[in-house]
C-alpha cells in the first residue's frame, strides 16, 4: 500500500459516484488476513466482497475491518508523531447511528472518551487516541437519514 501525498501526487479527489476498486478491497483484505492469520482463509471473505461490490458497487467492512483499517491508516501515516500508539486506538462503529441528535450524542461522547477529566491531578487531561465511524456515503445515494 503506498501513502498518497506523501513525496508523491496527492491522493485524488473523492467521487461520491465512483464504484469500489475490487482490487484494492482484495489487497485491504489479504493484508488483514495476513497480519491476523487466527481469521481463517481470505477466500470466503473476498468471494462475498466481490459479490457485494457487483451488486451494489461498493461492500460494508466488518467491525473487525474497520478497526484494523484505522489502525493501519494510523499506522502508516509517517509524518504523524503519535502514530506510535496505532494499537492503542480505541475505533467507536457507530455506523447504526442515523439522526442529527444521535450523532451530536455520539461526538459529545467522542470528546468525553478522547479528552475527558479522568480525575488525575487537578487541570491534567489524559489523551485517548479515538475514531468514531459513522454511516458511509453510497455511491450514486445521497447520505441517509432517519
Amino acid at each position: 500500500m503506498s501513502t498518497p501525498g506523501y513525496r508523491g501526487p496527492s491522493a485524488p479527489t473523492w467521487d461520491p459516484t465512483a464504484t469500489v476498486d475490487p482490487a484494492e478491497a482484495e489487497e485491504f483484505l489479504c493484508l488483514l488476513h495476513q497480519e491476523h492469520p487466527t481469521l481463517g482463509p481470505v477466500r470466503p471473505r473476498l468471494d462475498q466482497v466481490r459479490r457485494e461490490i457487483a451488486e451494489s458497487g461498493t461492500y460494508a467492512h466488518t467491525s473487525t475491518e474497520l478497526t484494523f483499517g484505522a489502525r493501519t491508516a494510523w499506522r502508516n501515516a509517517s509524518r504523524c508523531i503519535g502514530r506510535l500508539y496505532w494499537r492503542s486506538l480505541l475505533v467507536r462503529d457507530l455506523r447504526g447511528v442515523r439522526t442529527p441528535k444521535a450523532v451530536f450524542a455520539e461526538l459529545v461522547r467522542h470528546l468525553e472518551i478522547a479528552g475527558g477529566n479522568r480525575g488525575d491531578a487537578p487541570g491534567s487531561r489524559r489523551i485517548r487516541p479515538v475514531i468514531s465511524v459513522f454511516a458511509p456515503a453510497r455511491p450514486g445515494r445521497p447520505p441517509e437519514t432517519r
